[in-house]
C-alpha cells in the first residue's frame, strides 16, 4: 500500500472513533474512571520500544 493510501486509511479509521466517542458523549462520566496505573495496564503498560502499527494505536486510544 502506497504512503498516501495508508495515510488515507488511517484518518478514515481514527474518523470512525472519533464519531463513535462523540456520539456517546452524553452517556459518559465527567469524572476520572480509573488511576493512572489502571490506565497504563489497560494500555498495556509501558511503550514498545518498535512501535506498532497506526491502525493499532487508534485502536488502543479508542478503547
Amino acid at each position: 500500500m502506497k504512503m498516501r493510501e495508508q495515510i488515507s486509511s488511517l484518518l478514515q479509521h481514527t474518523e470512525r472513533h472519533a464519531a463513535a466517542w462523540f456520539a456517546s458523549l452524553d452517556a459518559r462520566p465527567v469524572c476520572a474512571t480509573a488511576t493512572g496505573d489502571e490506565l497504563r495496564q489497560m494500555l498495556g503498560g509501558n511503550l514498545p520500544n518498535d512501535g506498532i502499527e497506526p491502525h493499532a494505536v487508534t485502536k488502543l486510544l479508542a478503547e
